[in-house]
């Protein structure tokens, strides 16, 4: 699973490095704001810890390393970042994806205004004992005040929690593209040659169409 979660990675590293470049105003200007946060992560370091395994857990996020993804057009192009954490020593393996959208800012605007979502695999015995996401206000496993996210402090950080219909956590990883991109995502890896290694991680799974 670690292996392919990280071939997963380096392919949302290359998109976004190819896409960046073809950003129109609102989104260049945004995303020199994002950068000057949130670092992007580094494919050598993604193909280190993953292909490589040189780490079965790590957090990202104590390691200002983010992952850029494709613009999202809802009402407006938003850009998400994503920040991982795993635990594949663990009995069963742990990974929490958290995701911020930030949309797009006025000229007014000095902070851009944002949503959060964390998707996680089931955390044993407890309230969250099944694969789930759930709104958030803040980057887990960070105290850099530069990971502050501009989301108010009401927004609730654990319930609810939406249950997932994956059972381990590269299919977590692929529901979370499709929460994102809906239909476009499975196209998207059929295009990129990724579908016929994840059917058997998908095997009893409903959120493709």
């Amino acid at each position: 699973m670690q292996p392919m979660i990280g071939r997963l990675l380096l392919w949302l590293i290359e998109s976004h490095r190819a896409g960046a470049d073809r950003y129109g105003p609102q989104l260049r200007t945004l995303h020199e704001w994002l950068l000057e946060k949130y670092h992007l992560a580094s494919d050598v370091h993604v193909e280190r810890l993953f292909i490589g395994r040189s780490r079965q857990a790590e957090d990202l996020v104590r390691q200002n390393q983010f992952v850029y993804l494709q613009p999202v057009d809802s009402q407006g192009p938003m850009l998400p970042i994503l920040a991982v954490r795993f635990d594949f020593a663990h009995e069963p393996p742990l990974l929490s994806l958290q995701v911020a959208l930030f949309r797009t800012m006025n000229e007014d605007q000095e902070v851009p205004n944002a949503v959060a979502f964390r998707f996680e695999t089931a955390e044993g015995p407890g309230v969250h004992c099944y694969y789930h996401a759930q709104p958030v206000s803040r980057f887990r496993g960070s105290d850099d005040p530069r990971h502050d996210l501009p989301i108010p402090t009401w927004i609730p950080d654990s319930q609810p929690a939406f249950p997932i219909d994956a059972n381990n956590p590269v299919a977590l990883f692929v529901a979370m593209l499709v929460s994102l991109y809906g239909s476009h995502a499975a196209r998207w890896l059929q295009e990129n040659g990724y579908m016929g290694e994840l059917n058997r991680y998908l095997e009893g799974t409903r959120f493709r169409c």
